[in-house]
């Protein structure tokens, strides 16, 4: 049980601060958090 709980808390580490994802600009979810504490989602602008 240590290992699975070990595991999961590792996945979601490297989920949070080293996974860029293209919903939020390619930015962490980390990254987007700490740029935007509102939680405003960037503006997709089709031309």
């Amino acid at each position: 049980m240590k290992d699975i709980v070990s595991s999961v808390t590792d996945f979601i580490g490297f989920y949070n601060t080293f996974r860029p994802k293209e919903r939020l600009g390619f930015f962490t979810p980390v990254e987007f958090r700490l740029m935007n504490p509102k939680g405003v989602y960037p503006a997709i602008i089709i031309t």
